[in-house]
């Protein structure tokens, strides 16, 4: 202490030469200003070893990720487990040794151009609190494990740019009056699977089908409605012209990405659609009165998985479009849309059904059950036993 005096003495007495004769006040005004100028801290090297914070405290988690299983009203959370370890090759004071979970809503704002911050969870744990203010922690490696339930309620983790949901474990010794705190963060990604059955109570349809102006038939499939980042989206149809005057010039699919946010702040939700894959297939004969055919478009690795509705909602949907032209009418678009669910590789491996079950395949059969013949001439052997037979029952009058 008596070092850390004599640097901020020196250092304001070379700074204000002229002001060392001012009042009180004044010269605690220069004092904090010195002190915020020039932080003067201990030298670590004279009393502790160099504290180098990756080495000193470090969090160990079970997993970083935690996967939230069905809608957030029905999923009972998930529990996050790990250990922080403290590792000090030399006594150092210390006030308390904490951990922080902690997930924040970051959105950038469109009107004001300014970035505003929520916190959506913050969940608190103290491993060692010292009843007095500071405490002398002996050279030893101490180790401190932990659990912390977390609600099933809980966003996923996000990132679109303008908006993010992000979670972070942080642990923490805390120590003294000007001494730095030694801090240890990890990272942690927040994941919601929900089984393909249970997206929608009323399931859209996979088929987009009619006729148009009593002149074309269309139809339209897809094999599912739930696809994994970077897959292929199979789309199959059937066009047949039923006007001999009818062309079909080209067939256009697009897949489209619709980001919500909401915040309290705002009165109404903004909302962003973006177009993230798109594609062009020409008819090769626009003279013929069918055409059928499958195209695959592929999903790019840029796309966000499907999740919300709260802070951030992502959606998507393959919007369909036929050009056609009529001598009458000249040219028209026919335009269909199908909702679809993206979700992440690891999204999809939780999501999967149990294995079919197959029944097990015995390694030979079972002897043959005995014949009629063979079951009588067993009968009569136990029938001829040795031993006299038991007396007959007879009734006796109770007087």
């Amino acid at each position: 202490m008596r070092n850390l005096v004599n640097s901020i003495v020196s250092t304001f007495t070379t700074n204000f030469p002229n002001q060392s004769k001012n009042n009180d006040r004044h010269m605690l005004k220069n004092l904090f200003y010195v002190v915020r100028l020039k932080p003067c801290y201990l030298n670590p090297s004279s009393t502790e070893d160099a504290i180098l914070p990756g080495k000193v405290i470090e969090v160990r988690l079970v997993n970083d990720v935690l996967t939230m299983y069905g809608r957030p009203g029905d999923s009972v959370g998930v529990v996050l487990r790990g250990t922080v370890l403290v590792n000090l090759r030399r006594p150092m004071k210390a006030r308390s040794i904490k951990l922080m979970f902690k997930g924040t809503f970051t959105m950038d704002s469109p009107t004001d151009l300014m970035r505003r911050e929520r916190t959506i969870i913050e969940n608190h744990l103290c491993f060692l609190r010292t009843p007095e203010d500071t405490q002398i922690l002996k050279a030893s490696s101490y180790q401190f494990d932990f659990e912390m339930p977390l609600n099933g309620d809980l966003p996923p983790s996000i990132y679109t740019g303008a908006a993010s949901i992000h979670y972070q474990v942080t642990a923490m010794i805390e120590r003294p009056f000007l001494y730095r705190n030694i801090i240890a963060q990890c990272p942690v990604s927040i994941q919601r699977s929900i089984f393909p059955d249970t997206f929608e109570i009323d399931t859209p349809s996979t088929t987009f089908s009619g006729v148009w102006a009593s002149c074309l038939y269309y139809d339209v499939s897809i094999p599912d409605l739930n696809f994994v980042i970077g897959e292929m989206i199979p789309l199959t149809f059937k066009l047949y012209i039923m006007a001999k005057a009818l062309e079909i010039h080209y067939v256009h699919l697009v897949l489209e990405e619709k980001i919500t946010y909401q915040d309290e702040e705002y009165l109404f939700p903004t909302s962003v659609n973006e177009s993230i894959a798109w594609l062009k297939v020409r008819c090769p004969d626009i003279h013929d009165q069918c055409w059928e055919d499958t195209i695959s478009m592929e999903i790019p690795s840029k796309a966000h998985e499907d999740c919300g509705p709260t802070f951030v909602e992502v959606s998507h949907k393959l919007i369909i479009r036929f050009a056609i032209n009529l001598p009458d009418t000249g040219k028209n678009i026919i335009f269909g849309q199908i909702p679809i669910k993206l979700m992440s590789t690891a999204q999809a491996e939780a999501s999967g059904s149990l294995p079919l079950y197959e029944p097990r395949q015995l390694p030979s059969l079972p002897p043959p059950f005995p014949s009629t013949s063979h079951q009588q001439e067993v009968n009569r052997d136990v029938l001829n036993f040795e031993h006299p037979p038991p007396p007959k029952y007879c009734t006796i009058s109770v007087t």
